[in-house]
């Protein structure tokens, strides 16, 4: 054993700040100190953390590898100790996640990374070094093989950028929309959990961001939140917005609010008229495609008509009436029940989620070859009052998590095929807005019955961006109270107009979907919706 007396350790200050898009230099000082009863180095750092840090991951690596994880908060200093560092020669480095450290994917992709900095631990000498952190680009790379005295193919051509999302509209009717409630739950419930509120555990749920003015929490699935790791900014936005419409499956959420002007425009119809655009880059032979009658989906100028089907068999039909479908490309359409049971579909699943599960999986693969631009699918339609007679909540709501969670994945495997971010390659998770509306979310804090009633006839509004909107909660709900919010400044207000923070939350799923585009979103409406826009857009 090394003498109590010559053990050291070794100290590092590590200072971080966001500038123009990098992360400036982080001076790190390896400094060997006296130390009693130390038989391996420390390693000390201090960080000033950025908005869009929520962990810090260090890798020293040298006779053994040496990995810790520290959860940090934005804006503030953190300081944190490594113990049991190797002596010798070491590799640091350093990455950065947006996500608490517990909620960590196993491939999580880092919103920072370092280089890696060579050093040597060792007794009695200082060692200076700087790791330089810089925002995580991502690049789908393709790689071809040509054979000896064989041409090589032309380049690919450079791919116009696209100016809309693609869209998929999730409408839980008859009380559907309370099950969303169970992945994104409102803060409220989480906080100040008591065990008759409509959630089943607290613990399954994951703060994802740190923001006290629009919290978000987010249900576990496999040990981390919902979409973490999947697409660059996955975090839904949730809105306070429009008014309980118990016992209809055609609610009209997405409706621009009476008083407004642009009154009456639908916000999916009007963004698909934006893709519909030969511009767009997601112009599709079947622009808008419908898997029921009578939901709500228009009017709005310019908007394509949808095609409604009753299920997979008859969007396939539609599709062939548009454009040529191989047998080979029909059977990449239809649903994998191998990637069906990689989402936890299995015989055992109800039927209302395993057509939820085939209709998704089906859209991912139609989005993949550029087939369809808008698709507008029920979800559950099944009005759960007694869900929580049982452990069907705690069940279905894991299911749900679940397959929300695959079908972004199995979109992430594939980049938009006609279309690019600003000439980069753009994944097809992080071009496709989804959205759920409802009736009803019924009353997140009375699981007796799961009561129709919501505080202040409140509704909701669910939405991924990809970054356009700020993620968390807009508005608010606490028990049989309604806050709705500001729309230039998004701030939870108790004097807000209804329909003003309403057609805020419709604009600003219009702008997510038209790719941050404001004039675009001016053609249906000048009311004003600022307080909801993301800070850097993608």
């Amino acid at each position: 054993m090394r003498s109590a007396l010559l053990d050291l350790f070794a100290q590092s200050l590590i200072c971080l700040a966001a500038r123009n898009g990098r992360m400036a230099s982080a001076l790190v000082l390896l400094a060997p100190l006296a130390a009693f009863a130390q038989d391996d180095p420390q390693l000390i750092a201090q960080s000033r953390v950025p908005d869009d840090v929520r962990c810090l991951v260090l890798n020293v690596v040298g006779s053994r590898t040496v990995r810790r994880t520290f959860d940090v908060t934005p804006g503030q200093e953190a300081l944190f100790t490594v113990k049991g560092l190797p002596f010798g020669a070491v590799t640091v480095t350093e990455d950065a996640f947006g996500t608490p450290c517990a909620g960590l994917a196993p491939h999580a992709v880092a919103a920072w990374s370092s280089e890696p900095v060579a050093a040597t631990l060792a007794r009695g000498t200082s060692v200076q070094l700087t790791l330089n952190l810089f925002r995580n680009g991502q690049a789908v790379i393709r790689s071809r093989f040509v054979e000896e005295g064989t041409a090589p193919p032309p380049p690919p051509v450079a791919l116009a950028s696209c100016t809309a999302q693609r869209t998929v509209h999730l409408v839980g009717g008859n009380g559907g929309l309370a099950w969303f409630t169970l992945v994104w739950p409102a803060p409220a419930v989480i906080t100040g959990f008591n065990p008759n509120f409509a959630f089943d555990d607290p613990a399954r749920a994951v703060a994802v961001t740190t923001s006290a003015e629009h919290p978000l929490f987010v249900r576990r699935v496999a040990g981390r939140a919902v979409w973490d790791g999947i697409g660059a900014r996955p975090q839904v936005t949730a809105f306070v917005a429009g008014t309980n419409q118990t016992h209809t499956s055609s609610p009209s959420t997405t409706r621009l609010a009476g008083g407004i002007t642009g009154s009456g425009v639908d916000v999916i119809a009007a963004g698909a008229a934006l893709q519909s655009n030969a511009q767009s880059g997601v112009n599709a032979a079947l622009p808008v495609l419908s898997l029921r009658a009578g939901l709500v989906y228009g009017p709005a100028p310019g908007a394509p008509a949808a095609v409604t089907v009753t299920d997979i068999d008859g969007a396939i039909t539609a599709l062939r009436a548009v454009t040529p479908i191989s047998p080979e490309v029909e059977q990449e359409l239809r649903p994998s029940p191998v990637k069906l049971a990689s989402w936890g579909i299995d015989a055992g699943t109800p039927n209302s989620l395993a057509t939820l599960a085939r209709t998704l999986l089906f859209t991912a693969n139609a989005f993949k070859r550029g087939l369809v631009s808008t698709v507008l699918m029920p979800a559950f339609n099944d009005d759960p009052h007694g869900a929580f007679n049982s452990a069907d909540a705690a069940a279905r709501a894991d299911g749900l998590a679940r397959v929300l969670d695959g079908f972004y994945a199995e979109l992430a495997t594939s980049t938009e095929p006609r279309c690019s971010n600003a000439g980069r390659p753009l994944s097809l998770a992080d071009n496709v807005v989804l959205l759920v509306s409802g009736d009803t979310f019924k009353n997140s804090f009375n699981r007796a019955g799961w009561p129709d009633g919501t505080p202040g006839n409140s509704n909701l509004l669910f939405v991924r961006s990809n970054g356009f909107l700020k993620p968390g909660w807009f508005g608010a709900i606490t028990p049989g109270v309604r806050t709705n919010f500001d729309p230039a400044t998004g701030a939870a207000s108790a004097t807000a107009n209804l329909n003003a923070s309403t057609a805020a939350a419709q604009l600003g799923i219009l702008f997510a979907i038209a790719r941050g585009n404001t004039a675009a979103v001016a053609q249906a409406s000048n009311a004003p919706f600022g307080g909801v826009i993301e800070t850097t857009l993608p």
